[in-house]
């Protein structure tokens, strides 16, 4: 087996293993690390910020690596900033902006709208749903349903069109789109997979400790698809560079390097 099949191996069997504790701890474990500021939040936030700086460096990497959009062309890739922002957003959020970090007081026009009274924008009562027959369309705009929805168009629906449709995948190529590999995609469904098997055999209590774990093991598979774009990005910028010095000009006197060859010496 080789290095990314045992890497995609082990990330399997860890996601598989986090749910375990489901069955071998008890409940109070449980409401702990699924509190706010527990092991499982801040591995989420963690995974964000690691997510965000290695798209960041894939961008800066990405020179002569630009797509076209239109008659528009990028230097760089920019969709690996705008991803990173977007990793830097949900860090935000999942620290509420570092209120509980630092401290300050939640303002009171904003405490009366958001239902964990904190500064943030996922908490807000518009982004709750709702479950009651008057207000059902309203549910698809819980926060946990959007996130899951992003997560899923990126690394599962964007990466089946880009196998099986010849148009999307040449568009995608065209904009230099980053398409997740399908076998992270796989990692997101065995995550949501898994996450349902648990709450529908769990006790009610443990609900808000897999909702967490299952937003915190996206944002590890984020994490790992941005490891893998800046992977892809340094190797492509490898070819590239060797490829300008293969076809350069050869100095009928100087080599490439500069030196004389040995017929001059």
């Amino acid at each position: 087996m080789n290095r990314n099949g045992l890497l995609r191996v082990l990330v399997a069997v860890l996601i598989v293993a986090t749910y375990s504790i489901f069955i071998f701890c008890d409940h109070q474990f449980i409401e702990y690390i699924g509190s706010e500021d527990a092991p499982i939040e801040t591995t989420g936030a963690i995974a964000f910020l690691v997510a965000a700086g290695l798209l960041f460096c894939a961008y800066l990497y990405s020179s002569g690596q630009g797509g076209t959009l239109g008659k528009s062309t990028t230097k760089r890739n920019a969709f690996y900033f705008v991803l990173a922002i977007s990793f830097l957003i949900c860090l935000g959020e999942e620290i509420s902006w570092g209120q509980r970090l630092f401290g300050w007081d939640t303002p009171d026009a904003w405490s009366r709208v958001n239902s964990q009274q904190e500064t943030n924008l996922h908490n807000l009562r518009f982004f709750q749903g709702s479950t009651s027959r008057n207000h059902e369309a309203f549910s698809l705009l819980h926060h946990n349903t959007l996130f899951a929805a992003c997560v899923l168009a990126l690394c599962v629906v964007i990466p089946l069109m880009n196998r099986l449709w010849g148009r999307a995948s040449c568009f995608l190529r065209r904009i230099r789109f980053p398409v997740t590999q399908l076998w992270i995609g796989g990692l997101v469904i065995l995550n949501y997979v898994l996450f349902k098997i648990t709450v529908r055999l769990s006790p009610p209590v443990c609900y808000d400790c897999a909702q967490e774990l299952k937003e915190s093991l996206y944002s590890v598979l984020l994490a790992l698809f941005a490891l893998c774009e800046l992977t892809r990005v340094i190797a492509g910028r490898t070819r590239q560079e060797r490829g300008q010095i293969q076809s350069a000009p050869m100095d009928p006197v100087h080599g490439l390097d500069g030196s004389l060859p040995a017929q001059h010496v």
